[in-house]
């Protein structure tokens, strides 16, 4: 096997049997990231010095079998929105080249304490705004399970580099599916937690209120111990979620026994790809195979509450990055400055918007109740063309928004935990992930239900790059 086919958990096992080193992992990791650039071009700021010492010191505990953390020599890369000192944090925007930082982010500080290799910075949709990947001061990433199509953002970098086996697994951001939308394309796992899991202390903002960090994997089973390594309550974050540290991975039980399954049906069948629908559907039949019972409901007509969520979005986008739009405005991308403009409204709409999510969330609970979580298809379509903006569903020509979020942004606004997995591929690459929605707190029943159908389609494997030394 080549050392990206191998897992987290595989990869600790093979260090703890001394069978391999973390050096040597980093140095193929960092070789195959820079090497895969022309093609995918995920990974687009590099910390190799810091890597190759995190390495060591990793290398250095193993040969000494001390007690290591599941994290501890596992290469990754966080999104270009986390803070990484001595680094800019360019917001993949021309506007920020220079905004170099002289600490490390609370969740770079959590995944070092665990041991974690930090191989550089991965791409972002330009100010983490769109759906796509192919906006950004670096250039478009593409997807390598079809380089032809986007990757899906704003975490572009993120599902990229997972999927093509060049970084173990990788930080994101979400404020309405930019987590979980690049999983979804990119045919691997992708978490958005509870909102406030994640600190997001010295992370760039788009909204606070908005703002999730998300983990990125290639199982379930992986991305659990990811989450419960970076998670924990943080007095310098004021949305910090205070609950006691959990251990995910121990609660994977793959088992959906007893379960009950919230179905939105009309939600999820129409103005969805019939292809994705199809494995949507094969992917509840094994939950309810797997003994999980089903209630289904009727989802009201959100556009309100979707119009008052990007609002939100876009008042805190104006908000934070007030002075860039003043001084260096011709340095953000037109698609992007356009976006911003549904943020200028009145002072009395915004605090309408804020207050709705109250509402929102009593008619989700109502929905939800008696239930363990909620299950969706995770996107509406496939992936389009690098710089399209419009797909094509089911032969009608669509706006790429509209499908590309149908199943995300809501979980945003109410801060509720969404997992996404793959659970097939079909002729053209082309993934078909699901989403496992819970109230906030309840990652571990998603984790559950998650790694149980993942057990019977099996999990991804990465897509390996044309003329890379794998």
């Amino acid at each position: 096997m080549a050392i990206s086919d191998y897992t987290i958990s595989e990869l600790g096992e093979l260090y703890r049997k001394k069978e391999l080193s973390p050096v040597e992992v980093t140095e193929k990791m960092l070789k195959l990231a820079k090497d895969s650039q022309p093609q995918i071009n995920s990974i687009v700021l590099f910390t190799e010095e810091r890597a190759m010492k995190e390495a060591k010191l990793a290398e250095k505990k193993f040969m000494g079998n001390e007690k290591c953390s599941p994290l501890c020599g596992i290469p990754y890369n966080v999104k270009d929105l986390i803070d990484v000192k001595g680094t800019a944090t360019t917001m993949g925007c021309k506007a920020y080249h220079d905004n170099y930082k002289e600490h490390d982010s609370a969740v770079v500080e959590m995944l070092s304490a665990a041991g974690a290799v930090l191989m550089g910075k991965s791409n972002t949709s330009q100010l983490a705004m769109g759906t796509t990947g192919d906006v950004s001061l670096f250039g478009a990433t593409r997807n390598p399970r079809n380089l032809e199509k986007v990757p899906g953002g704003s975490s572009c970098g993120s599902g990229a580099s997972v999927a093509a086996g060049i970084s173990a697994f990788s930080i994101g951001t979400d404020q309405g599916g930019s987590v979980r939308i690049p999983a979804a394309f990119c045919g691997v796992v992708g978490i958005k937690p509870t909102f406030g899991r994640i600190s997001y202390y010295c992370s760039a903002s788009a909204h606070k209120m908005v703002d999730h960090l998300g983990v990125s994997t290639r199982n379930v089973y992986d991305n659990a111990l990811v989450l419960s390594a970076a998670s924990g309550y943080d007095p310098r974050y004021e949305y910090s979620f205070n609950a006691p540290s959990q251990n995910f991975a121990k609660e994977i039980t793959r088992s959906a026994e007893g379960m009950i399954i919230c179905v939105p049906t009309k939600f999820c069948y129409d103005d969805v790809e019939y292809w994705l629908t199809e494995q949507y559907t094969k992917a509840l039949e094994i939950l309810k195979e797997g003994g999980a019972k089903v209630k289904e409901v009727e989802m009201p007509d959100l556009s309100t509450y979707r119009k008052a969520h990007q609002q939100i979005f876009m008042v805190g986008a104006i908000y934070n990055h007030a002075y860039i739009l003043a001084e260096r405005g011709d340095q953000i991308e037109s698609e992007m400055y356009d976006r911003m403009k549904a943020g200028d409204i009145p002072a009395s709409e915004f605090f309408k918007d804020i207050e709705m999510q109250k509402d929102l969330m009593k008619i989700f609970l109502d929905l939800m109740d008696g239930c363990d979580f909620m299950f969706t298809p995770t996107m509406g379509a496939f992936p389009c063309g690098q710089m399209e903006r419009e797909i094509t569903l089911n032969g009608q020509k669509v706006p790429i928004y509209e499908p590309n979020t149908r199943y995300t942004w809501w979980g945003n606004y109410l801060g509720m935990p969404g997992l996404t997995i793959p659970v097939a591929f079909n002729k053209d690459n082309n993934a078909a992930n699901v989403q496992f929605v819970g109230r906030q707190g309840e990652e571990a029943k998603l984790y559950r239900a998650a790694s149980y159908v993942e057990h019977v389609v099996g999990s991804a494997d990465i897509t390996k790059l044309p003329g890379l030394d794998y």
